[in-house]
């Protein structure tokens, strides 16, 4: 079956996404002792507060709909979408940045804690870069200190001068490697 490249997106989108949502139904949650329960409930609380500062560069104002977001188990952002014609806008260090690949790193680098990025260990390597219609798709791969992690990818949409989408499917739980 031929597919065009909408089309192709579209299952590579369904596709980000239900790994996803497998890995995080793969995730065992063993027993808290209250000390850890304590730390993952302030780890939970930052994740939010980090959530919630990126959903705020949204002027609702002007927008058409709010953004769109799916969580992963522990609160991070899996996908974001800016609304229809009102990207998110490039984070200072971001839009200082002078190619899209360093403008969407500095842009998840700066919203690292929404995407549940939290060891300086984990890096990002571009993969691809499409440019269609005006719109850059950069695709990255999550290395771990320096070593590619199998299957963890971030798909991120430039669109007139902001971020119009996020697509992340990496390992979040680094701390157990940190």
């Amino acid at each position: 079956m031929k597919h065009t490249t909408s089309t192709r997106n579209i299952l590579t989108l369904a596709a980000v996404l239900l790994s996803g949502a497998a890995y995080a139904q793969m995730q065992a949650t063993p027993e808290m002792t209250a000390e850890q329960a304590a730390a993952d409930q302030i780890y939970r609380a930052d994740t939010d507060i980090a959530v919630a500062n990126l959903l705020d560069t949204i002027d609702l104002t002007v927008a058409p709909e709010p953004p769109r977001t799916g969580l992963d188990a522990r609160g991070h952002l899996d996908f974001f979408g800016a609304p229809p014609g009102t990207p998110a806008p490039l984070t200072a260090s971001a839009a200082n940045a002078r190619t899209a690949e360093d403008q969407a790193i500095a842009f998840i680098t700066d919203n690292a804690a929404a995407f549940g990025i939290r060891s300086e260990n984990v890096g990002l390597l571009n993969v691809r870069e499409n440019v269609e219609a005006g719109r850059t798709y950069l695709r990255f791969q999550q290395t771990y200190a320096d070593l590619e992690v199998f299957g963890a990818e971030i798909i991120v949409q430039l669109e007139n001068g902001g971020v119009a989408a996020v697509f992340s499917d990496i390992m979040t739980d680094t701390w157990k490697l940190d």
